[in-house]
């Protein structure tokens, strides 16, 4: 599960235990302004779950491959900033699965 800065962990509510993995899924998820409500890694990237009232923002550094939200692709484009890309998820509870090539940067 990488919904991380790099500083910073976001979780879901209640009680964990982190340990450090031994794989990176190569998709950091460094902010998400929606209530988390899991996150776990899949096979070439992060999958969570959130809600929120309003349409939520969830940013990102590397372009991804491919981005499912309730398994369909994404419909938006994945906007670019300076130091990091982002989408637009729609509001209400929903899955994102955002996945690499699987290649190394």
């Amino acid at each position: 599960m990488l919904l991380t800065d790099g500083v910073t962990v976001w979780l879901p509510a209640g009680h964990f235990e982190i340990t450090g993995g031994e794989t990176d899924p190569g998709v950091r998820v460094p902010y998400l302004n929606g209530d988390l409500l899991s996150a776990k890694t899949v096979a070439l990237g992060t999958e969570f779950e959130y809600r929120s009232r309003s349409r939520a923002i969830a940013l990102f550094k590397d372009r991804p491959a491919r981005i499912y939200i309730d398994s369909a692709p994404l419909k938006t484009a994945v906007r670019e900033a300076t130091n990091h890309l982002s989408i637009l998820l729609p509001q209400e509870r929903h899955r994102v699965q955002i996945l690499s090539d699987g290649l190394l940067p």
